[in-house]
């Protein structure tokens, strides 16, 4: 017992404050973390990106109805400045370049086709319920549609924006529009595209919608074009349905 009195005598007492700073000093370093997402430059745009995207969005029906009277307006005005004969090549182009900035600081196509999807969300009309019955009576039963020898209907959705017939199964969709913003439609002008399927001897279609796509063309001649395009029995199957 005296031995080991006289050990702990000899042992020197250590600095409690000391302890304390070896233990801080042989403590094992945190693991290097990366710094969060929200911190990426990546991040960033993409968080910069949404905000633009609401920013566009309407605070009622009437605030997105009075841009897409104005951009129709516009369009109007486009096509009435090209038909114009008492103007010059230069004093047309110089018209034209003016609407064109007035329709961009409208927010373009891109701002008009986000009033149009904000009016069809807030209005109880959904174009698709009303052309699927029709077609459906039209083209005949499901049971007859299922039968081994007929195909499966399709329709040429002009003007689509999105796409609103993904949620049927029993008809193929074909949806087109200037400035797609869906990945499903295809970005292509209707005049294009039919004159391209006409040419390739493509099947035609067994219904054509076009739902608020006249009253965008501002010559009234296109938009007679545009119908008897799409009643051609090359593009659209003799005896069937234009949706306007």
């Amino acid at each position: 017992m005296v031995g080991s009195n006289k050990k702990s005598e000899l042992r020197p007492k250590q600095n409690p404050v000391a302890k304390k700073n070896n233990k801080k000093r042989n403590k094992k370093p945190n693991p290097l973390v990366r710094p969060p997402k929200t911190q990426t430059k990546k991040y960033l745009s993409k968080k910069s990106n949404d905000q633009k995207k609401k920013n566009i969005y309407f605070s009622s029906t009437a605030e997105s109805l009075t841009l897409i009277k104005a951009y129709h307006t516009l369009n109007k005005r486009l096509e009435q400045n090209e038909r114009d004969d008492t103007i010059t090549d230069e004093e047309r182009k110089s018209n034209a370049d003016k609407i064109r900035q007035e329709q961009k600081d409208l927010g373009g196509i891109e701002k008009y086709q986000q009033a149009s999807m904000y009016g069809a969300k807030s209005s109880k009309f959904v174009c698709a319920h009303w052309v699927e019955p029709l077609l459906r009576e039209h083209i005949g039963s499901s049971k007859k549609q299922s039968s081994s020898n007929s195909k499966r209907p399709r329709i040429l959705d002009v003007g689509a924006i999105d796409n609103q017939y993904l949620q049927y199964d029993w008809f193929d969709a074909v949806p087109i529009d200037l400035n797609a913003q869906h990945k499903t439609v295809v970005q292509a002008d209707f005049f294009d595209y039919a004159i391209s399927h006409i040419e390739k001897n493509d099947d035609p279609f067994d219904a054509i919608v076009l739902s608020l796509v006249l009253n965008f063309q501002g010559d009234p001649r296109k938009r007679g074009d545009m119908l008897a395009l799409a009643a051609d029995s090359r593009l659209l199957q003799a005896g069937s349905l234009v949706y306007v």
